[in-house]
């Protein structure tokens, strides 16, 4: 490039305009992105919680039980929830959903010989969405799919997870740890016999707890009888670490 104190008026002229478009263009680029970015953000905190994968006439019989427990959120859980962009979906089932799931053997704390076709629900990591069923194969009987049961526990069970999650794993941090494990410590025989499936090792035991117990604690701030009372007895410090969370 010339010197800048050679060039001629005219040259002058002609770099001047030049620079003043090629700033004019990245100036408009940056609005359009910021302005689509925003308008992205906007659409998605505008989208309802719970959503319908695919419309049919059972998503709708089943939508007034799941849209149940889905009013019984409190105001702290459904905002940290849409932060994270965490949706509730009505599916048909979860294979038609994922159908990866059917290579992945028997869920975890589930009996040797099921598979996540006979599940009801699931809170989906790699898309964000607590998935809720329509039908699925029962454990014991087979055959074809039948209407799943429990779809009210299932969505405040499968939303702990995602709650879980959203708050980076709180399951696995020291003050819940310290409270279920205590909570463990005075089970009794008859009670570690009954809930064993919330004492598996690692962190399956202390994640599945604390999904329950947060489905507990929903139900109890808004006065609805608990889904599992038993586990409130069971784990009381768990509970009111999980109690202070959604306060």
């Amino acid at each position: 490039m010339a010197n800048f104190w050679q060039m001629s008026r005219g040259e002058l002229y002609y770099s001047l305009s030049h620079m003043h478009k090629l700033l004019y263009i990245l100036c408009l680029a940056l609005v359009a992105s910021l302005s689509g970015a925003g308008f992205a953000a906007a659409e998605d905190s505008n989208a309802p919680l719970l959503q319908i994968y695919r419309s049919s006439a059972a998503a709708d019989k089943r939508y007034p039980e799941v849209a149940r427990a889905v009013a019984l959120l409190p105001e702290r859980v459904t905002t940290t929830l849409r932060s994270a962009g965490v949706k509730i979906l009505i599916v048909p089932s979860l294979l038609e959903y994922d159908s990866s799931l059917g290579q992945k053997g028997a869920p975890r704390g589930w009996e040797s010989g099921s598979s996540f076709e006979n599940v009801g629900g699931l809170y989906h990591v790699k898309t964000n969405a607590v998935l809720v069923a329509e039908r699925a194969v029962p454990l014991h009987g087979g055959g074809a799919a039948q209407p799943t049961e429990h779809r009210f526990r299932t969505v405040l069970h499968e939303t702990g997870h995602a709650f879980d999650s959203c708050l980076g794993h709180i399951s696995r941090a020291a003050d819940f740890r310290a409270a279920y494990t205590l909570d463990v410590d005075n089970l009794t025989s008859n009670q570690r016999q009954k809930l064993r499936y919330f004492l598996q090792s690692g962190n399956a035991g202390p994640a599945e707890t604390f999904a329950t117990v947060f489905a507990n604690a929903v139900c109890q701030s808004g006065n609805t009888p608990l889904v599992r009372p038993d586990l409130a007895e069971a784990f009381p410090r768990a509970s009111e670490q999980v109690m202070k969370l959604i306060r």
